[in-house]
C-alpha cells in the first residue's frame, strides 16, 4: 500500500534562497516581468533584482528575510530607485549590456519599487503613503514538499498604484505636471523652445516624470524645469566654448556634455538654437 505524502511545510528562508526563489518564477509576482540581473552595484548600494516591466520601467526589487527588517528595505529601496531614475543613461547601457533587445528604446519608463519581506509594521506601513514613489509592499511565506520541493507564495500588502488611481492603471506624467503651481511661469518659455526644436524635423517631445525629453532616432535634449528657469541638457563636442554653457558633468546622461539656461524667450535666439540642433544632428 502506498503512504500519503505528507503535507508541505512552511519553512523560513534566508534572504539569498527568497531571492532565487522568487526570481525563479517572476511572473507569479508580475506578468511580463523580466529579470536584467541580480545583485546590480548603484551608487553606494546593491539592487537585489533589478527587472524591467512590460512599460519599460525598471523595477528595483528588494529582499529581507527577518522580521522587522522592512524599513531597512523600505529605505534602501527608495534610494536605489532614485538613482536610477537620476542616472537613466547608465541603467539603458547596463540593461543593454545584460539584456541586448530587452529595451525596445533607448528611454527607460519611471523607476518602480517592490519590497518583499515577511511582514510590514505600522511604521512602514504609514511612511509609505507619504512618499511619491510608484512602490509595491509584499510579504511572503515559504513552503517546501518532498515531491514539488520548494517554492515561494506572495501577495501585497500596499500597492500606491492603487491608493492613488482606486486599483486603475497609473497616469502617465504629462506637460501639465512639470508645470504647476509656481513653474507655470516658465511655460511660455517651454512652449516656444519647443516650437524652435520640433522645426528641424521628426522630433518627438515627451515628458517624464524629472525631465521632458526632445528626441530623434535618440534622445538628444532634456529639459529640467524650475520656478525661474529651464536648464536644457544638449550633447556638444568637448572643446566646445561659449559663455552660455555650463558642463554637465552631474546629469546622470553620460551623452550630455553641457547645459543651458533659459529664463526668458529672448534667450532662445538664433545662437542657442544651434547650439540645440548640433546635438540633435550628433545624437541623430
Amino acid at each position: 500500500m502506498k503512504l500519503a505524502e505528507s503535507p508541505p511545510r512552511k519553512i523560513e528562508p534566508d534572504e539569498k534562497t527568497l531571492q532565487q526563489l522568487v526570481e525563479s518564477n517572476l511572473k507569479e509576482l508580475e506578468p511580463g516581468l523580466q529579470l536584467v540581473d541580480s545583485y546590480v552595484p548603484v551608487g553606494k548600494g546593491i539592487i537585489d533584482s533589478l527587472c524591467l516591466d512590460e512599460e519599460g520601467a525598471p523595477v528595483v526589487i528588494e529582499y529581507k528575510a527577518a522580521d522587522e527588517a522592512d524599513e531597512d528595505a523600505f529605505v534602501q529601496g527608495l534610494s536605489y530607485a532614485a538613482w536610477v531614475d537620476q542616472n537613466p543613461d547608465a541603467i539603458v547601457r547596463f540593461i543593454n549590456q545584460r539584456k541586448r533587445g530587452l529595451l525596445k528604446e533607448d528611454t527607460l519608463g519611471d523607476a518602480r519599487i517592490v519590497l518583499i519581506c515577511p511582514s510590514f509594521g505600522d511604521r512602514t506601513l504609514l511612511a509609505v503613503t507619504m512618499v511619491d514613489a510608484d512602490i509595491t509592499l509584499r510579504k511572503f511565506i515559504c513552503f517546501e514538499h518532498e515531491s514539488i520541493g520548494r517554492w515561494v507564495h506572495t501577495e501585497p500588502v500596499y500597492s500606491s498604484r492603487q491608493a492613488r488611481y482606486a486599483g486603475g492603471p497609473p497616469q502617465a506624467w504629462t506637460f501639465d505636471y512639470h508645470f504647476e503651481g509656481n513653474y507655470a511661469k516658465m511655460r511660455h518659455v517651454f512652449e516656444v523652445l519647443r516650437t524652435g526644436v520640433e522645426k528641424f524635423g521628426g522630433v518627438t517631445t515627451y515628458p517624464k516624470k524629472h525631465y521632458i525629453a526632445f528626441k530623434r532616432q535618440n534622445v538628444f535634449a532634456v529639459v529640467h524645469v524650475y520656478a525661474s528657469k529651464i536648464e536644457l541638457g544638449i550633447h556638444l563636442p568637448s572643446k566646445t566654448e561659449n559663455p552660455r554653457l555650463d558642463l554637465a558633468d552631474d546629469w546622470g546622461w553620460s551623452w550630455v556634455t553641457h547645459h543651458l539656461t533659459l529664463v526668458k524667450e529672448s534667450d532662445i535666439d538664433q545662437e542657442a538654437m544651434e547650439l540645440i540642433k548640433t546635438s540633435y544632428q550628433a545624437r541623430g
